[in-house]
């Protein structure tokens, strides 16, 4: 399956206060999703299911007076929640890179656990 849209995403299409942080974005218009539907399908439900430990995770974010130290754990354990989801969709679909960090689904991963999404 791909992903296919009218023209490649780049730093022009984010809101200006973010296109500098974002100076090097392309995504191109053609991109690798899945192998399959049944293996679409079944990341899409276990991305849903992720959802819900991802959402309990940010309701533990430490407060902004908390120590730095309890900060750097937090978002340890959310970087590990986000590398394990990834290894397993890697393991469903053997030609999705967990490591690849311009993936789609590494993209759909990180939207999914961050508050809002």
């Amino acid at each position: 399956m791909l992903k296919i849209q009218p023209k490649p995403t780049t730093t022009d299409d984010l809101p200006s206060m973010l296109r500098k942080a974002h100076a090097n974005l392309y995504h191109p218009s053609v991109e690798f999703f899945s192998s399959s539907v049944a293996q679409f399908v079944e990341t899409s439900w276990r991305c849903h299911a992720a959802h819900g430990i991802a959402y309990e995770l940010w309701q533990d974010e430490p407060a902004h007076d908390r120590p730095w130290e309890e900060h750097e754990a937090w978002f340890s354990r959310l970087h590990d929640c986000e590398r394990i989801i990834l290894e397993h969709i890697e393991r469903i679909d053997r030609h999705v890179r967990a490591d690849d960090a311009r993936t789609l689904w590494t993209t759909v991963v990180t939207e999914l656990t961050h508050p809002g999404n």
